[in-house]
Order: C-alpha cells, then structure tokens, then sequence
C-alpha cells in the first residue's frame, strides 16, 4: 500500500510555489490535470519535470481534467464529458483525457506508464443511453492508450453523474476491465460508505472528508465521515493499493499538510496490525 497526495492542494497555478513545502511530507503525488494546467507551455512542463526530479517525487496516478479551454488562453472552460449525447462534446474529452497521458509522459521523459494509474470521471448522466456511451469512450481510451500501458481508474463521483453508486460503477468496471477509485467525500454524499460488500472492488482511495451536504474534500476527521471506520474496512477487505489524500487548500496548507501526517501515520499503523 502506497499513501500520497493529490496537486488539489495547490490553488490553480500555484503548483511549483507549493510542491517544495508539499515535498517536505509527501513524496508520492497524484497529479491532477486542472484546467489551468498549460499542456502547451514548454517552459512549465521543463520546470515541472525538473521538480519533480529535484524533489524526488513519485507519481501514483494522475488525473483527468473535468474541465479545459477548448482553444488555450480562453477563460471559457468546458466540462468534459465521456458520456454526452454531444458527440462533438463526448469525442472532444476523449481526446483531452488521452492528451493528458501524453503530457505526462513528456514531462515525466519515459514512454510508457510503470505502475501509475490514470483517474477518469464517467461523464454526466443525461438518458438511459448515458452508461453506454461512457462505455464506448471508456473502450476508445483503453485502445488509444494500450501501447502506453495505461491502467485506468473510474471514480464515483456525484449527482447526475454516471457511476454516482457503486453499483453502477461496479458494472462499468466489469464490463470494461477498469478499476475503481472510490472518493470518500463523494461516497458519503451517495451513501455508499457503508456498502461494505463492495470494498473489495477498491484500486485506488481518495480520501477526504465532508460536513455532509457539499463537496469540499476537507482533511479526514474534518467533517461527519467516520475515517478510521472506513479504514478499518478496507483493511478487512484486504485493501492492498494507492491512498490519497485529495484535499482542497481551504486553510493553510503546512497545517493541512502536518494534520495529513499524522493520520498517514494512523493508517500505517491500523494496516500493519
């Protein structure tokens, strides 16, 4: 088991001011593609890749975008969507998600993916039609990215949303040969923090906390989610792979980062019991 943090903890285009102090807790990242992140700016990506190789970071996985610009500088973002009616809409995120991967490969200077994982949202749910569509881009992806040797991750994410329940997104899974990520913060809003049964399905945690009603990714212990209940759960259901801490910057993130240490140290602790 692997236990890191997501770039979410950099507010947008603040990631190379705040990697070094993040550098000081953690080393393993999940990178998370924004969209603000300048895939076409050569000089980022020149001191993006010299950062992580100056502060040894490791990348577990990275991130799709949910959003971009679809020309560079505009202010105007799109959701992306793998499950739009929209074929324009639906084609486009296909090919920003595998964009993605390409860019980090650039960055990261190798050719192919080792043991990282690509995070993708299933898209908005629209029609009965919406899980067959995700499907379909979910394919496309998979043949575009086989010779890189991608391992997909899908997320639940929230209302409206393909995948929103376990349920669902357990189907997905099956059908397509992916894995999952399982948000915390997004499982209490769907009220599958209990559905024990299911944690078994588990690649990949992202774990956070909620007061209950919003999406606020807030540090474990923060809100109403009973985390170390969930750890223990995993645990018991052999859980063996990546944790990471998806938190947002509402706060000052030293503190943010030295509260994560302590809990990093709980979860080693329950697991090596």
């Amino acid at each position: 088991m692997k236990i890191g943090i997501s770039t979410l903890i950099a507010k947008p285009g603040q990631g190379l001011k705040v990697l070094p102090l993040v550098s000081e807790y953690f080393k393993n990242l999940e990178l998370t593609f924004s969209q603000y992140f300048p895939f076409e700016d050569e000089t980022f990506l020149k001191n993006l890749s010299n950062l992580f190789k100056e502060k040894k970071f490791k990348i577990l996985s990275i991130h799709m975008p949910t959003k971009r610009p679809v020309i560079w500088g505009d202010k105007n973002f799109i959701p992306l969507d793998i499950a739009s009616s929209d074929n324009w809409v639906r084609n486009w995120s296909i090919r920003e998600i595998e964009k993605a991967v390409l860019v980090y490969l650039k960055l990261s200077k190798k050719d192919k993916f080792d043991d990282e994982y690509l995070v993708i949202h299933c898209g908005k749910k629209e029609n009965e039609d919406s899980v067959k569509r995700c499907v379909d881009s979910i394919f496309e992806i998979k043949e575009y990215l086989s010779p890189f040797r991608v391992k997909i991750l899908i997320e639940n994410t929230l209302d409206s949303s393909v995948g929103k329940n376990l349920e669902e997104l357990v189907h997905i899974k099956d059908v397509t040969d992916v894995g999952i990520c399982f948000d915390t913060g997004h499982g209490y809003l769907a009220n599958d923090l209990s559905k024990y049964d299911f944690f078994d399905k588990f690649t990949s945690i992202h774990l956070n906390d909620t007061k209950g009603t919003l999406d606020e990714h807030l540090v474990p212990g923060e809100g109403v989610i009973d985390y170390r209940r969930f750890i223990e759960e995993i645990k018991r259901k052999g859980f063996d792979g990546n944790i990471i801490f998806e938190i947002y910057p509402y706060k000052d993130v030293r503190e943010i980062l030295k509260e994560l240490k302590k809990i990093e140290k709980e979860i080693l602790d329950t697991f090596s019991k």
